[in-house]
């Protein structure tokens, strides 16, 4: 059996290192996947067993299924099955997450290595300021990639904050002040976006869980509104958003292409493309081929066609993987967020449901004006924590409970329904 410090330690390392280290990430997680794979041999063990599992397991499993249906039905092909590559990681989703029942101490490295990211991904992002100003900071991968899960990564150090000692506080703070600077420099403003909506969701979580008071409410939202003045004062910003008042001045003028237009030609020629192969799409590899008919600028069409996405999670899933590709994609985002908003609220459970609705509404965020599952990078992460986040809560018990409710003859008639019944246990102290 897999020693408790080195599943604690590729815990952490996942989200420690994952933008500043190439490919730390991913391996830790296929070492862990491996890991899991040994546990589930040697026990003789149904990884379908436990609830949240086989609920992991059929998020992740119907989503990459569906990608496969709709290459096979597109007309199979080298490149269809390279794009699924990417996707392997949702394979793995439950071999990660079986191993994380019953091994100490996770959770206290996985809120270890979450703020290490966040403070390490700031850090290296001043330093390429330094190094190269003139440029973006994107760590060891895109901008987009390295500003959404920096961000992240500072709004979930944060998400504990309440239940902290004063040491781990100032950690915490710290850790979302260099996550919001990474995100900041990467200059992606779609994360600019995400930024203020994910600080409504953090104290909606916050409250939830009893611990935003009227004078805490004050502090935060006064804390949230200075952030914002020093952020939209930086050159970084100005620069950024005068682009952006340029580009929507006329968004109908394709003489230039620019950003904003750009995504805007693709969202419109894909929701006109959609219509043709409704069910299981044009194929996830031909979505950019499929809506150049539709793109009346020839300009548009050299540039769209080099790309290999709409930068849109939402209407390139609709356009390569039809109706049923778009559901897979919904049941993946919010389902979690379905079976776990419950437990938001004081309770072993409060920190692990409100650290995984967090991600998820943070991917949704970002897949409206990006891929938010493009990247092998970007699913890592999703698999990662939502792995640690259900079979957190499924060691409470997910399990079906049966009431008795009287008919007419007040005989009493099993009315099975769906409960969440949670086994009193210790919260590890982030």
């Amino acid at each position: 059996m897999a020693s408790p410090r080195l599943i604690g330690f590729l815990v952490f390392t996942v989200p420690a290192l994952i933008l500043i280290v190439p490919g730390a990430g991913e391996t830790a997680c296929g070492i862990l996947a491996f890991l899991g794979l040994v546990k589930i041999i040697r026990e003789r063990r149904n990884p379908l067993a436990e609830p949240g599992n086989r609920f992991l397991a059929v998020i992740c499993w119907g989503f990459l299924l569906v990608a496969i249906i709709s290459v096979l039905a597109a007309g199979a092909s080298t490149e269809g099955f390279r794009r699924l590559g990417t996707s392997i990681h949702f394979l793995l989703a439950p071999l990660i997450g079986i191993l994380f029942l019953n091994t100490p101490g996770i959770f206290t490295r996985f809120i270890q290595g979450v703020k290490a990211g966040a403070i390490l991904a700031g850090i290296v992002a001043l330093g390429q300021l330094i190094v190269r100003p003139d440029a973006p900071a994107n760590g060891v991968v895109n901008e987009i990639v390295f500003g959404d899960l920096a961000l992240l990564l500072g709004f979930l150090a944060m998400v504990g904050f309440f239940k902290e000692t004063s040491k781990e506080k100032t950690v915490s703070a710290i850790a979302l002040g260099l996550g919001l600077v990474a995100a900041l420099l990467s200059e992606t403003r779609g994360t600019w976006v995400a930024a203020p909506i994910l600080t409504l969701v953090l104290m909606i979580i916050w409250w939830k869980g009893g611990h935003l008071s009227t004078r805490r409410l004050a502090i935060t939202f006064s804390a949230a509104v200075l952030a914002a003045i020093i952020c939209v004062s930086t050159p970084v910003f100005q620069h950024r958003y005068s682009q952006l008042v340029d580009e929507l001045k006329n968004p109908g003028d394709y003489s230039e292409v620019t950003s904003i237009r750009e995504r805007l030609v693709m969202w419109k020629a894909g929701w006109k493309t959609s219509f043709d192969a409704p069910l299981l799409g044009h194929g996830l590899h031909q979505a950019n081929q499929a809506v150049l008919p539709q793109v009346e600028s020839p300009n548009y069409q050299q540039r769209i066609a080099g790309y290999t996405h709409l930068h849109n999670e939402f209407v390139n899933t609709l356009v390569g993987k039809g109706l049923l590709g778009l559901a897979s994609l919904l049941l993946l985002l919010f389902g979690p967020v379905l079976l776990l908003k419950k437990s938001l609220k004081p309770g072993p459970d409060y920190t692990c449901a409100s650290i995984s609705i967090l991600v998820c509404l943070g991917f949704a965020i970002f897949g409206l004006t990006n891929l938010a599952f493009g990247h092998g990078i970007m699913n890592t992460f999703f698999v990662f924590i939502i792995a640690i986040a259900l079979n957190e809560v499924r060691q409470e018990s997910l399990v079906l409970e049966t009431s008795t409710s009287p008919n007419k003859f007040n005989d009493p008639i099993p009315a099975p329904t769906e409960t969440l019944s949670v086994k009193t246990r210790t919260e590890p102290q982030a």
